[in-house]
């Protein structure tokens, strides 16, 4: 207030209402730009809580679809494993049978042929317990031409 003490009080008063509106003015502006910045601010905020909220849902259903298809696929799994098991319970069941049918039919060719090789021997030694046949002369004990 020093230079205005020597210039007249019209002049003084109107730039210092100049000035208090330019102040106001600029406070005004600088107040509206730091709201607008706020909001933008929030705005981004709110924006990024939106994307993560978003990105967390997606992630939550992708994670319980990955789940049931994990549990799917292990139930299925073990569903082939109860299959293969059991096949390969069957498959061992024939074998055995199979063996045990071939031992059998084995079993009873032998018999057969020991029953066979008993008859034979049997039928040698009463062969055998015959009295040879009686002798008699070979064919070239006459002689030819006379």
């Amino acid at each position: 207030m020093l230079l205005a003490s020597w210039l007249p009080p019209g002049p003084i008063r109107a730039f210092e209402k100049w000035k208090k509106e330019q102040d106001k003015s600029l406070k005004d502006k600088f107040r509206q730009q730091k709201e607008a910045e706020l909001r933008l601010k929030e705005k981004k905020e709110e924006e990024e809580e939106e994307r993560k909220k978003d990105c967390r849902s997606t992630f939550l259903k992708w994670s319980q679809v990955k789940e049931k298809v994990i549990h799917e696929q292990v139930r299925r799994e073990c569903r082939e494993e109860k299959i293969k098991e059991e096949e390969e319970k069957y498959m061992k069941e024939e074998k055995g049978k199979m063996a045990l049918e071939m031992y059998e039919k084995w079993l009873r060719r032998k018999e057969r042929q020991s029953r066979r090789e008993r008859n034979q021997r049997r039928i040698r030694v009463i062969l055998q317990d015959e009295p040879p046949p009686p002798w008699s002369p070979p064919n070239k004990t006459v002689p030819f031409g006379r």
